[in-house]
Order: C-alpha cells, then sequence, then structure tokens
C-alpha cells in the first residue's frame, strides 16, 4: 500500500529540534453516515509513534487526538516507513540550512 506522508511543524519546541509529526492514513472506517480515519504517527522528538481515529485527516486533527492521548502502539511497519520520511526531511532541512550559510 501507498502511503501518503504528511509531515508538520507542532510549533512546540521540546529540546533543540522544533516538535515534527509525520502520519498517514492506514483505514478508513465508514459506517454509512461518518468516515473516520486510521492514522499512524511518529513524533520522533519525543520518540512516541502509534495510531490514532481522527474524524478529518488533517493536520488539526491529528494533532488533537495526539494531545488527548488517544493513540495505541503503531503498526511497526508503517511507523519505520513514517520515520524513514520525517529522517529525509529533517536530513534535507539541515542542508538547505547549511546552503543557507
Amino acid at each position: 500500500m501507498e502511503l501518503k506522508i504528511h509531515i508538520f511543524t507542532t510549533g512546540r519546541q521540546y529540546g533543540p529540534k522544533p516538535q515534527r509529526i509525520a502520519w498517514a492514513v492506514v483505514d478508513t472506517i465508514e459506517d454509512g453516515f461518518t468516515t473516520d480515519f486510521r492514522i499512524a504517527f511518529v513524533d520522533s522528538v519525543r520518540g512516541i509513534s502509534g495510531d490514532l481515529l481522527t474524524w478529518e485527516d488533517t493536520n488539526r486533527e491529528v494533532l488533537v487526538a495526539y494531545d488527548a492521548g488517544g493513540y495505541t502502539v503503531s503498526v511497526p511497519e508503517v511507523t519505520k516507513a513514517l520515520q524513514a520520511r520525517l529522517d529525509s526531511h529533517e536530513a534535507a532541512l539541515v542542508a538547505s540550512d547549511h546552503g543557507r550559510n
């Protein structure tokens, strides 16, 4: 399954790097009236990864569910893909910063 991976910065600083979260929809749950999204996520700054359910597949909804602590341990292969993309994103940001100096 090809994942559409999203990465966003929360605006929070828990250490020398800003908090970035990578996430992807891994399943949709429809009941005929609404659609829920099962999301896998990785927060590498805080070392947290997991699955959560949201009503919308947006950065905002992912952060709201994450902040509420409504997540469980994630599917390992999805977490690895998200972490790899987040690492690549971080490396590109570092390279970009070095190019400006």
